[in-house]
């Protein structure tokens, strides 16, 4: 932004403020506390998952109350480049690819308060499911 001062053009600068910066640098060390108290809470919670899954899998009865447990097993076994393999080698070649592709299974424990449990983002992906009310 050029302001005029008698026949010289002045160039203003725009500042930026060292509070705006500080405020940004407290932002970002506070959301990396957040990120390791989160990692360190989700390592807290995979072992007690697997714990119950593999109650729930083996018949365990569970205490009754309000809350239902269930057990989602997924498989997948389309390979992340699928897409770009299909259009340089053809469909077919892409399906004996993916026949051959071991599935990688993942397993969920979900838990709901009341009645129904609800499938993260709508997704039907799920194989086999084994429920309990708890």
């Amino acid at each position: 932004m050029a302001k005029r001062n008698g026949n010289l053009a002045v160039k203003l600068q725009p500042v930026i403020c060292a509070e705006s910066l500080m405020a940004i640098k407290a932002a970002r060390e506070k959301l990396a506390v957040l990120a390791k108290q989160m990692k360190n809470i989700e390592d807290s919670i995979e072992p007690m998952e697997s714990e119950i899954i593999a109650a729930l899998e083996a018949g365990a009865k569970l205490e009754s109350g309000g809350a239902v447990a269930l057990v989602v097993i997924e498989q997948r076994r389309i390979p992340k480049w699928e897409e770009k393999y299909i259009k340089t080698n053809g469909i077919e070649a892409a399906k004996a690819v993916i026949a051959r592709t071991v599935p990688s299974v993942i397993k969920r424990l979900v838990i709901s308060s009341g009645d129904r449990i609800r499938r993260a983002g709508g997704r039907e992906s799920v194989c086999r499911s084994q429920g309990m009310r708890l």
